[in-house]
């Protein structure tokens, strides 16, 4: 038989009648047989009532409906039917008679008498209170839990219906009769409250199991209230969240609330529930499993509580999100949000996060007071939360879904969903904003801002697999990189240490999203901005953005990162291994791009797009000067995956140049782009950060950098430059910010092959030297400074900087000179230079001819015409004109055995107390040091001289610019592989090598080549390819430099 309303309506005022016949005869003990047997029928009444009610409960709720819509009439069937039969006002004079109970019950001065009778009075009202209580709510809570339930008109619908549950006297009262709960159970926990009761409760043990029900009763009533509150955030959201999913809580603009949500908020704030509930929660009292007394409630009362922190901070997330869109009442649910009682919540759940991941919080500063406020009691509000402890003690995750479970089979899923809940909290408590445009919100709390990197550090331990036992199994489903949170503390921390972590966390996940073990939303987590940005500001973009954005101001200390000193940032970020992670997220963005192009799925191309500014971000970091160079560099393994990268793309570039078909043409062009505006911003940072590296090495005398790792990374930079710079020039279509990379790339490429052509004093220090191939390099930076090269712009970088780069083509022009002359002036590369500088036809000197025949046709003059038509004349029209003038005293002795060595040293000399030129590019400032006077002063007085008295026509004419920009770049020089070799690197020598598995190249294994003993391979593939494209020639030689039989 279906019910009506009138069935329900007469059951509900039978259960209602019952109740207080039988409360009223409690309250009198019965004196005979005939009164004894008036009681039980008076209790039967009441169960047979209650058994009625468990039928209603039955049909409506424990039986799931057809649809949302069926389930949304069942609770309004429901809902009227409590008000008809006028169950609000009852339970609001049941509710409102507990308190005083209570208040008395835990009196210590009042008689033992009156505390009796107060307490019957309790044992009569306080079940069935709460009984139906859990009527009301349980079928909101159960309603709202079905996702299936969720759209633009629930939160209006559930408004109406169910009106009496949302008026501000309800809640005050549920809030009071949760403060009395905790207080009556905290006070029958101690001997003396259950000696004064002892003629009604009879002896201690006997007490002492009723206290643990008292307890258990207590825990029950703030799960039911946990849910309660969670439901009532959950319908501000409702009623307060945009219908558009693009104005999401970032969105800072004005909003027109509705009058529900207002009074809503009204009614939440002033009731004081979500502090009643929070101080609930963490002062329910602590069960002893050891206590056999307690044994049977032990675990009932810890599932029940868990149950309730699980679901308030569910609950609070959604309080926290509707918040920005709260319009006037913003203020005041901040408020609530933001007291002392909350916070103190989200601290203990923070702690509990960090247990599940077995991370260690300081208790040097333990909060004081927790949760102190109203009604509290002095002594009783300190210490810590007992769940975490009780946790760690036992060594596993306590709870399930189902509250009566000790020990969850399972935890992935539920428990994340909870840590999610925990971080959104955490970001909104910390960084969101709130309130109408221009406003500001209060300083981040304290507490909060100290655990935030180590709550980070957990999700990390948590997400490997290296968490209390049982938690996030079998496995997790990363459903924490599909909420806002983690992004959100990258966009407002400023932990360096937070951002590590946060950049391993997100790295961890794009590991299992490479593995197919989850994929990304096809949408963007966070709004307010455009997509670009949304980019920059989610995922491993956004923890490497967050690096960047605190540290972009040089003038940044240790203290503004979260450090005392710089000592301990350094111990930060190699504890949280940032340069572990940056090597890491370069490897997935390069496989990620490299299987996107392999097989374009749309997933593919999605998680290629979102990690597809990583490796300049990287670049970005590795060159911030206010983190100390160990903690950028590890074991140097990033700098290896990014020269590695570089190689391949310098092969390929190459390849396509080769082909000169028109398709392959179109690649280049495409190729070239990426390679200009996602790795060429990395290079002047990381060639910076090298030197840094070394100056620090001799500072404080300790290794920071492998030297054959810098070696390796200089020159594979130099020759990516290389042929980026040529091919960018030839084809005539640079914009501002790509010639801005261009020409920041090849002048800090040449610095720095300047750099170690001065610090070169053996065989392979210069081998390496001509590893970079200078000579090509100089061409390609000659052809950047022709006019078809566009303005430099500053280019925006995604952190807001800003800088003039218009000085770049002078400051190239003078890179070329103090690399020319710092070559020219090393005895072992002298000759070389002066080959590279003569006229390309006739005017050789006789020790010319004694050169190699072979070289002297390849190399000669191949970079004369260039600095003639190129660099002299780009000099002399800016304000370092002296340095083209100083240059052309070389040019002119290049046909000079005898005088080019000697011009070559005074130029180099000079260049040693040279004055710096600085030039802002991007998001900081770079130095680069160009000729000043000295002893240059004669030369230059002669060459001005001699031009001023040359008579028109005398000096050869220029070459024709656009041919020079055209043709080739001279051949590579022949290095022997034996002398160049870097042995003890570990990376794979194949250039075409596209392996990035694993976390760094050193952790791959690397077989050694037997022959020549000078290279490693990742495997049998690369090795073999590497043979046939060249290595077999190279590898007999150094075989037999070695004196080992070739092959």
């Amino acid at each position: 038989m279906a019910l009506t309303q009138a069935t329900i309506v007469q059951r509900l005022r039978a259960l209602q009648t019952a109740t207080d016949v039988n409360e009223r005869s409690q309250m009198t003990p019965p004196r005979n047989q005939a009164e004894r047997q008036a009681s039980k029928r008076r209790q039967d009444a009441v169960m047979e009532a209650e058994e009625a009610m468990h039928d209603v409960r039955q049909a409506l709720w424990l039986s799931p409906a057809p649809d949302p819509q069926q389930g949304m009439a069942r609770l309004k069937l429901w809902m009227d039917s409590l008000t008809e039969a006028g169950s609000f006002a009852w339970l609001a004079v049941k509710m409102a008679a507990i308190p005083p109970a209570v208040d008395t019950v835990a009196d210590r001065s009042a008689a033992s008498r009156d505390r009796c009778i107060a307490d019957a009075r309790l044992d009569a009202i306080h079940v069935p209170a709460l009984d139906m209580l859990d009527r009301m709510i349980s079928p909101i809570v159960r309603y709202t839990a079905d996702p299936a339930t969720l759209d633009a008109q629930r939160g209006p619908t559930l408004w109406r219906i169910a009106a009496p549950l949302w008026k501000q006297n309800f809640l005050k009262a549920a809030a009071g009769v949760m403060r009395s709960s905790v207080k009556y159970a905290k006070a029958m926990a101690k001997q003396e409250a259950r000696r004064a009761l002892a003629s009604k409760r009879g002896d201690d043990v006997k007490a002492r199991e009723t206290a643990s029900m008292d307890a258990y009763a207590c825990s029950e009533l703030a799960h039911l209230l946990a849910d309660y509150a969670g439901v009532m955030c959950s319908l501000l959201l409702d009623l307060t969240m945009p219908p558009s999913a693009a104005a999401m809580p970032n969105s800072r603009r004005a909003l027109t609330v509705s009058p529900a949500a207002a009074q809503l908020t009204s009614a939440l704030v002033e009731s004081q529930l979500l502090r009643a509930v929070a101080r609930a929660i963490l002062r329910c009292p602590e069960p002893n499993p050891d206590d056999r007394r307690e044994r049977f409630y032990c675990r009932e009362r810890v599932g029940e509580v868990q149950s309730a922190a699980n679901s308030f901070v569910a609950g609070l997330q959604g309080a926290w999100m509707a918040l920005p869109h709260a319009g006037p009442s913003a203020a005041t649910l901040a408020a609530a949000l933001t007291h002392p009682d909350l916070l103190a919540f989200q601290e203990a759940m923070l702690e509990r996060l960090c247990v599940h991941g077995g991370v260690a919080l300081e208790r040097g500063r333990d909060r004081e007071g927790q949760g102190a406020g109203e009604g509290g009691e002095e002594g009783e509000e300190k210490g810590r939360w007992w769940l975490p402890p009780m946790e760690a003690k036992v060594g596993h995750v306590i709870g399930s879904r189902t509250k009566d479970e000790w020990r969850a089979p399972y935890t992935y899923g539920w428990l994340e969903q909870v840590h999610c809940a925990v971080v959104n909290c955490l970001y909104h408590a910390l960084y969101a904003t709130w309130g109408p445009p221009g406003s500001r919100r209060p300083p981040p709390p304290p507490l909060l801002l100290q655990h935030e990197p180590r709550a980070l550090e957990a999700l990390l331990r948590l997400h490997r697999g290296q968490g209390l036992d049982g938690a996030y199994t079998p496995q997790p489903t990363w459903v924490l990189f599909a909420q806002p949170g983690l992004d959100g503390l990258m966009t407002g921390t400023s932990s360096a240490e937070s951002a590590s972590w946060g950049l391993a966390l997100n790295a961890l996940a794009v590991e299992a999203e490479l593995a197919g073990q989850w994929s990304r939303p096809d949408e963007s987590l966070i709004g307010g901005v455009s997509a670009a940005e949304a980019q920059l500001l989610a995922g491993t973009s956004g923890a490497l953005n967050a690096l960047v954005r605190m540290t972009m101001d040089p003038s940044c200390t240790p203290e503004q990162l979260g450090a005392s000193d710089r000592e301990e940032l350094q111990e930060q970020l190699v504890r949280a291994n940032l340069a572990a992670s940056l090597d890491v997220a370069m490897r997935q963005a390069f496989t990620a791009a490299d299987r996107a192009a392999t097989t374009p799925t749309p997933e593919l191309q999605r998680m290629a797009s979102a990690v597809a500014q990583v490796p300049m971000q990287v670049g970005q970091v590795l060159g911030l000067k206010v983190l100390p160079p160990a903690a950028r560099i590890g074991d140097g393994g990033g700098l290896v995956t990014l020269a590695k990268r570089a190689t391949m793309l310098t092969q390929r570039l190459q390849e396509l140049e080769a082909a000169g078909t028109a398709a392959a043409s179109r690649q280049e062009k495409e190729l070239l782009a990426g390679v200009v505006h996602s790795m060429l911003p990395a290079v002047p940072k990381c060639l910076k950060l090298i030197e840094q590296a070394k100056l620090e090495e001799e500072l404080f005398e300790t290794p920071i950098l492998d030297p054959e790792v810098g070696a390796f990374f200089s020159c594979s930079m130099c020759l990516l430059v290389t042929q980026a710079a040529s091919r960018a020039a030839l084809l005539r279509r640079v914009g501002g910010q790509a010639a801005t990379w261009l020409l920041w790339a090849a002048a800090t490429a040449l610095l720095n092959v300047s750099s170690a052509s001065h610090k070169a004093t053996d065989g392979p220090g210069v081998a390496r030297v001509l590893a970079c191939q200078p000579h090509r390099l100089l061409a390609a930076g000659c052809k950047l400074l022709c006019d078809t090269i566009a303005t430099p712009s500053s280019p925006n970088t995604g952190v807001g900087a800003t800088g003039d780069a218009s000085q770049l083509p002078a400051m190239l022009a003078t890179m070329v000179v103090e690399a020319v002359a710092r070559l020219a002036a090393h005895p072992q590369l002298c000759e070389s230079v002066r080959t590279w500088l003569a006229p390309p036809e006739g005017g050789a000197s006789a020790d010319a001819a004694t050169a190699d025949p072979a070289a002297a046709v390849a190399e000669r003059g191949c970079l004369e015409p260039l600095i003639r038509a190129l660099v002299s004349p780009r000099l002399q029209t800016s304000a370092f004109n002296s340095a083209g003038a100083a240059l052309l005293p070389l040019l002119r002795a290049a046909t000079d055995a005898e005088a080019f060595p000697g011009v070559a040293r005074t130029l180099a000399t000079n260049l040693e107390s040279g004055m710096a030129l600085t030039v802002r590019v991007g998001d900081g400032a770079e130095e680069f040091p160009v000729p000043g006077s000295g002893g240059l002063e004669g030369h230059i007085a002669r060459e001005r001289a001699r031009r001023a008295g040359s008579e028109p026509g005398q000096d050869a004419p220029l070459p024709d610019v656009a041919a020079l920009v055209a043709a080739p770049l001279p051949p590579p020089l022949a290095v022997p592989l034996a002398e160049a070799a870097l042995r003890e690197l570990r990376v794979c020598a194949y250039p075409g090598c596209l392996s990035y598995g694993g976390r760094s190249e050193a952790g791959l294994t690397l077989k050694l080549c037997a022959r020549c003993k000078c290279v490693r391979y990742c495997g049998a593939a690369c090795q073999t390819a590497h043979w046939k494209a060249g290595h077999k020639e190279e590898c007999q030689a150094a075989a037999a430099a070695a004196g080992a039989p070739p092959a």
